[in-house]
């Protein structure tokens, strides 16, 4: 059987080589990355650079740039040198854009990266091609595709806080996620609804929403201080060019079928970080009101409201975050001094347990001034 031309080999020490770049020589040894052979580096002025199998193989280099691809996202997502960007498909049939979506907040920090991760979900276990961990427990899994599509049964599953994405634009940037497109069929009836909204009586909204492509992907998103629970299919995106068109029909379907129905107008970012920060200053205060904490206290403070960092206990709480508090005694057994009394240290409300600021600052949550908790608390007590 011919041997097949690869771009792509394995080095020493698990890394990716590209034939452009990689050295020769019988110091620099490299094995297939499809089927774990000696192969050669071949660059010379007469051939294009590309790596070969020493003898006659049955191997076809099929799964070459489905596993060059799992090593360059393991390696981008251990190094994080830039942020990463999820790319997600317009939700709009026929169009071949992609929303840019900033992923790194949604992924999370991980202390570790493992390829080939086999999760535990019930009693059905899923391998991940490329997984993140943070202190040994599951945060994200990414499946590459190249050649195969991640099983029907897999994408519908109760797997969560997965994507699927491209291998190819992997190779040439690891920080840019292509996710990979689910489209549903084309309804000739919406097709004529984009040009003609009279026909909207012929259209109920939800048929709208099954029109839109998704993509191929679950994250839950966890908004800890009111215990709702998001979960994102990234079936709702759509590019600025339909953004309108799509927000026009559902717009046409909902005053037929729904004529008392009126979508909320969506808040800007200023006034949804103002809300955000008004639902945690209402919680800190409650917070702080149980344990008898005065307001004066937290004057002049900077406090966070998250989860404790223990992995045993995860309750909602509020910790200083400011390294000294003049009235740390008011905090009674939520705070004390260091030993060199030059530092507070942060004891959770709820297990007790001590909490390191530098592990708190990892913890997803909202920071606040102690005086505008302060505030609130003053009126929760007068009232």
């Amino acid at each position: 059987m011919a041997d097949v031309r690869m771009f792509y080999a394995l080095a020493e020490g698990g890394t990716l080589a590209r034939a452009t770049t990689a050295p020769k020589g019988p110091d620099h040894p490299y094995t297939c990355l499809d089927c774990g052979t000696r192969v050669k580096l071949r660059r010379g002025p007469k051939r294009a650079p590309h790596f070969s199998h020493y003898d006659v193989t049955t191997c076809t280099g099929e799964g070459v740039i489905h596993h060059a691809a799992k090593l360059e996202l393991a390696r981008a997502l251990r190094e994080r040198e830039h942020p990463m960007m999820l790319h997600i498909p317009c939700s709009w049939p026929g169009c071949t854009e992609a929303v840019v979506f900033a992923f790194d907040g949604p992924a999370g920090p991980h202390t570790e990266v493992v390829t080939e991760y086999a999760l535990r979900v019930g009693d059905v276990t899923y391998r991940l091609d490329v997984a993140t961990l943070l202190h040994g427990a599951f945060q994200g899994g990414y499946e590459v595709y190249h050649h195969h599509r991640v099983p029907e049964d897999k994408r519908r599953s109760g797997l969560s806080n997965w994507v699927e994405v491209h291998a190819e634009p992997l190779l040439d940037n690891p920080y840019a996620l292509y996710m990979v497109r689910d489209a549903p069929p084309i309804n000739p009836v919406i097709e004529a609804f984009v040009h003609d909204l009279d026909l909207a009586a012929q259209v109920h909204p939800l048929d709208v929403y099954h029109y839109r492509a998704q993509g191929s992907g679950k994250w839950v998103h966890e908004e800890w201080h009111s215990g709702e629970v998001y979960v994102d299919t990234y079936d709702r995106y759509t590019c600025p060019a339909h953004e309108g068109v799509s927000d026009r029909l559902l717009g046409a379907a909902y005053a037929v079928h729904f004529p008392k129905v009126v979508e909320p107008a969506r808040p800007s970012a200023f006034e949804a970080t103002l809300e955000r920060q008004r639902r945690t200053a209402d919680f800190a205060a409650a917070f702080y009101q149980a344990r008898q904490v005065p307001g004066h206290a937290l004057l002049g403070l900077h406090v966070k409201a998250c989860r404790c960092p223990g992995r045993e206990c995860r309750a909602p709480g509020v910790f200083v975050m400011s390294t000294f508090a003049p009235e740390w005694r008011a905090f009674g057994p939520l705070a004390r001094l260091s030993r060199d009394r030059q530092h507070l240290l942060n004891f959770c409300g709820a297990c007790g347990a001590y909490a390191d600021r530098k592990l708190l600052g990892f913890e997803d949550g909202v920071s606040l001034v102690g005086d505008l908790v302060a505030a609130r608390l003053s009126e929760l007590v007068g009232s």
